[in-house]
């Protein structure tokens, strides 16, 4: 992918961030920025490229995966965009947490499923003895 391709993603993705944030003010601080030069970052006439360096840092600063700007997240359903939107203004030490108890929910559903395959491949077997037992 070449560098302006990559810059018009970050860009992309910068300006989908302050949408859901609903403005520059919360993104602008937390990226210790001021609101003049993050409308800089993210105006379509602009020539300068977000290059990786400067993606990695605004990534950090959001508490987002390194790489995330990378990749055009405009896709996204309303539902997913409308919790980004609220998690970017949550502080870090509570993103953390989230991320945690996201993760705890998810191996639990995991082993639920599992359970649950196997409860289901159990009685398929007792259904099979049974029609055997009728015949």
């Amino acid at each position: 992918m070449d560098s302006t391709t990559k810059t018009e993603i970050r860009r992309s993705n910068l300006r989908l961030l302050l949408r859901e944030a609903g403005g520059n003010d919360q993104i602008a601080k937390r990226l210790k920025m001021e609101k003049k030069e993050l409308a800089q970052l993210i105006n379509l006439k602009n020539e300068c490229s977000i290059g990786s360096w400067l993606a990695r840092d605004i990534e950090e600063k959001l508490g987002l995966e390194s790489g995330w700007l990378d990749i055009s997240h405009n896709y996204l359903p309303q539902e997913a965009r409308s919790i980004a939107q609220k998690w970017l203004v949550l502080p870090p030490a509570l993103q953390e947490q989230i991320k945690d108890y996201i993760d705890m929910q998810i191996e639990s559903l995991r082993f639920e499923s599992e359970d649950d395959e196997e409860d289901i491949t159990d009685f398929s077997k007792l259904r099979a003895r049974e029609s055997s037992w009728d015949s």
